[in-house]
């Protein structure tokens, strides 16, 4: 399948989301690169983790039931989920690494391959749209260490005073010793 050619047909009307698209993808195969990680794996996941970013609540809603995710996750998390599920079953994609990338993009997870980091940090980090000088401090950071700026990300995240998921929480536990200037 070209998912390319389906991620710009499907966000014609969406230009700005698709440059968000292209530009993770853009950064997730510069990370792989660097770190050696699985180029084609990252491009997959860089374009698919969005995909359902501009579905409405309704239907947004039914793929989380269909799949069997909480919907007491808070709304925002919906399209990472609702992109797995969409990448298993109208995308075919069957890799557990690429589908659990898709689905833990917004949160992180504690247990993230090097890959799935790619794409956790990349979200973030892209160049066409994140112009914002933490995304470039990121940015820079993630071209030398992958886990200071997964760290960076988390921090950066938990200063959000909004609730939290766990994972995210988890994640930070795990990952804070790589901030510099960190205890």
């Amino acid at each position: 399948m070209d998912y390319l050619q389906n991620i710009k047909d499907i966000m014609k009307e969406h230009p700005g989301r698709l440059e968000h698209i292209l530009g993770v993808m853009d950064e997730s195969i510069k990370l792989a690169e660097i770190y050696k990680l699985d180029v084609e794996k990252a491009r997959v996941m860089a374009l698919l983790h969005d995909v359902a970013k501009k579905i409405g609540d309704c239907t947004m809603k039914t793929y989380m039931v269909q799949g069997g995710y909480d919907l007491k996750l808070h709304h925002k998390l919906w399209h990472a989920y609702v992109g797995e599920f969409l990448a298993l079953t109208q995308y075919g994609v069957t890799d557990d690494e690429i589908l659990k990338g898709i689905k833990w993009h917004t949160t992180g997870h504690p247990d993230m391959t090097e890959l799935q980091k790619v794409l956790f940090v990349a979200d973030i980090t892209e160049k066409r749209t994140r112009l914002f000088e933490d995304a470039r401090i990121m940015r820079e950071i993630s071209y030398k260490s992958l886990n200071e700026a997964v760290a960076y990300k988390l921090n950066y995240m938990l200063s959000n005073p909004i609730t939290h998921h766990p994972y995210t929480v988890e994640m930070w536990e795990k990952y804070k010793k790589y901030l510099k200037g960190s205890e």
